[in-house]
């Protein structure tokens, strides 16, 4: 889930207009709507707004510098990042037998 460049920048605004107020409204609940469907239908997703945020925080502009609204070099970085890591714990965890439930021995994964 890649959020719009707004959100991530949203808390950042100070006075924001009430048109923006509105809009970013809606994107919160849009995008709460969305994991919770994701998360209750169990399909995998990674959510972006976090690492873009973190980025920001550090003082790493994560969008381009005008009405773009696509993520720049350091945003694409970070989004890349996150994936990476994702499928590094990933592969890492599948890789570990997991415990049979029943007798308490590693089963292989299936």
């Amino acid at each position: 889930m890649i959020p719009t460049k707004e959100a991530v920048f949203g808390q950042h605004w100070k006075n924001p207009s009430e048109n923006f107020l509105k809009l970013a409204g809606y994107e919160e609940r849009g995008w709460k709507t969305i994991k919770e469907f994701l998360e209750q239908n169990g399909i995998e997703h990674l959510d972006a707004l976090p690492a873009l945020r973190e980025q920001l925080a550090r003082g790493i502009q994560p969008y381009f510098v005008s009405h773009d609204g696509h993520p720049n070099r350091h945003g694409h970085a970070a989004l890349a990042n996150l994936v990476a890591t994702y499928l590094q714990q990933s592969k890492a965890s599948s890789a570990r037998p997991k415990q049979n439930a029943s007798v308490g021995t590693p089963t292989s994964n299936p």
